[in-house]
């Protein structure tokens, strides 16, 4: 993807709105671009930084996990935009690699699944005419 593209998708990434597929163009993109990742950060700072209300991660970033809100909690209390950048992509690119095992997981079961049924199928068929 071109910069544009990466730049036009930054709030689509903080409300976690884009599909897997995007999210690790985006996340792929972000590793080998240091513009675009300055993109993000000035983005939480202006989206983040410049309000008075106390953010509340979970309630940003959509993440119930409590060592996750601790983290940007204090990220956010310090300031560290850069961190919450690095942070965000680090537990992104977990969330994805999760979703990415449970999905071959569920294939697998399917799998199994459908080798039980076709040999329940085969099964009753033997005993059905012996």
């Amino acid at each position: 993807m071109e910069c544009k593209e990466i730049q036009k998708q930054i709030e689509d990434f903080d409300f976690s709105r884009l599909s897997l597929k995007d999210n690790e163009e985006f996340l792929r993109h972000l590793e080998t671009c240091k513009d675009c990742r300055e993109e993000l950060e000035i983005y939480y700072i202006v989206k983040y930084g410049l309000t008075d209300d106390k953010i509340i991660p979970n309630q940003v970033f959509g993440y119930d996990d409590k060592e996750v809100k601790d983290e940007m909690s204090h990220l956010f209390d310090r300031l560290d935009f850069e961190g919450v950048v690095n942070y965000r992509i680090k537990i992104e690119k977990e969330k994805i690699d999760k979703i990415k095992r449970l999905i071959k997981y569920s294939k697998y079961s399917l799998l199994a699944t459908d080798a039980i049924m076709i040999l329940t199928i085969i099964a009753l068929t033997v005993i059905k005419y012996l």
